[in-house]
């Protein structure tokens, strides 16, 4: 039997026919999706209802496994791992790829082992302060932190997050410095700004969208090229003053182990766009004020070789380490 099955392999690679086979017989058993955050997280928000879609358009499961932690180390380390079959996917942040490779002398695992599927959607950057601030626009911050170098406190979600990469993109821009306030993840971020415990924070929106609503958070700008529908009074960072200045928002992807047959690549990436304008997934999107993303390997790997070229000199510059 191993012998006839040889055989039928190298029939088909031979004639050219073993993606063919790959995308016909994909799949025929459960998918895996690893998530490298922690359940009820937003990003495990979204992975989740496109997991059921996707399960349901493959006619398999697609189960989500959660592995937070360690800056997606241990994430990355499965995927990397695990066969390039297409049986394992990855639903991430663009971290393990772009930027860890900067934070890190030696990683467990290689940041240019991977096949990119799909890209997901954006997380549009807010630039935000407490309604409790005297600031009522973004020129008014930028002067005062001028004026009062590092006097001015500025949240982010965490040491190593592309939020605080983000504004300290924006403060170098900008022209000015205040003084990074970590915190962990973009709730507290935001709660802390509502609170009046600290004087600015560059957020996403998705996770300040219930204090905009609110009134406890006041919105100078947002980082797109066009402004949110939910807010169409907030003006884009170019609207406010500032067209110069260049961030790229945080985002998802979806990537799998490297040498993922491209028949198999195609399929998934097909049917996760199709998942993508479902009206169950486009009402979440704009719940959580996320926009979707369209299109295959090729734009998910923009995302992710953009973030790196972006993020990489200011974590030399800041000299940011974790080894």
């Amino acid at each position: 039997m191993k012998a006839l099955t040889s055989i039928f392999f190298g029939v088909l690679t031979a004639t050219g026919y073993v993606g063919a086979y790959a995308q016909d017989t994909f799949p025929n058993k459960p998918i895996k999706l690893i998530v490298p955050f922690p359940a009820g997280g937003a990003l495990d928000s979204l992975a989740r209802p496109i997991a059921l879609g996707l399960g349901k358009r493959l006619g398999q499961n697609v189960v989500v496994e959660n592995k937070p932690g360690g800056n997606l180390i241990p994430a990355s380390i499965a995927v990397a791992s695990a066969p390039a079959d297409g049986y394992t996917l990855y639903y991430t942040l663009g971290q393990p790829y772009s930027t860890n490779q900067f934070f890190y002398k030696s990683l467990p695992y290689d940041v240019n082992a991977y096949t990119p599927i799909a890209p997901i959607g954006v997380y549009t950057y807010t630039f935000q302060a407490g309604a409790n601030t005297p600031f009522k626009t973004l020129k008014d911050v930028i002067e005062h932190a001028k004026k009062n170098p590092t006097k001015l406190t500025n949240a982010n979600p965490g040491a190593t997050s592309a939020g605080r990469l983000a504004s300290e993109l924006f403060m170098n821009g900008a022209g000015m410095k205040m003084t990074q306030v970590p915190y962990q993840g973009g709730a507290a971020q935001a709660l802390a700004a509502a609170s009046g415990q600290v004087d600015f924070m560059l957020n996403e929106a998705s996770s300040s969208n219930a204090f905009m609503r609110s009134g406890q958070i006041r919105t100078f700008a947002i980082n797109s090229d066009k402004r949110l529908s939910a807010f169409p009074d907030v003006p884009t960072l170019a609207e406010a003053g500032y067209p110069e200045i260049q961030i790229p928002n945080a985002y998802a992807v979806l990537v799998g182990p490297k040498g993922i047959p491209e028949p198999v690549v195609a399929r998934i990436s097909k049917e996760v766009a199709a998942v993508m304008a479902s009206e169950e997934v486009k009402n979440i999107l704009n719940t959580m004020m996320i926009r979707s993303l369209q299109g295959g390997p090729a734009e998910a790997r923009a995302l992710i070789d953009n973030e790196a070229k972006s993020f990489g000199p200011i974590i030399k510059q800041l000299n940011i380490t974790l080894d």
